[in-house]
């Protein structure tokens, strides 16, 4: 499946982390049995991948900064319900991750206000 080695702290290891305790708790199933949850990791990892923040910039916007909205609206929509119901209890089982994600967050902020762009850093 994932090596697990290559995402600590990163967005793949936070989506994975969130798609998880959502099919844990919502749909009562060992996370490897649910195709659906599955399914919508592997295509936001695929869309991770893909993503011109990656790979041109060292300061990325985290997906819900992101002027470019790059999930198919079926996977958008399943994707809104994860992070809507996960986002708020993450910190409770990965607290590090979180601070992680919201440093992200803020100093992509910071730099958005200073007009700075990723790549002048």
């Amino acid at each position: 499946m994932i090596d697990n080695k290559k995402i600590k702290h990163s967005n793949e290891h936070l989506i994975a982390v969130m798609i998880h305790i959502f099919c844990k708790n919502k749909h009562s199933l060992d996370f490897c049995k649910c195709k659906e949850c599955n399914d919508l990791l592997m295509y936001a990892i695929e869309q991770s991948n893909k993503c011109k923040w990656n790979k041109n910039y060292k300061i990325q916007p985290t997906c819900s900064q992101c002027s470019i909205h790059c999930y198919k609206p079926e996977y958008k929509e399943q994707i809104k319900k994860v992070m809507r119901y996960s986002g708020p209890r993450v910190f409770f089982y990965h607290p590090v991750l979180t601070l992680w994600y919201l440093k992200k967050k803020f100093r992509y902020w910071i730099f958005k206000e200073m007009g700075l762009s990723g790549e002048s850093i």
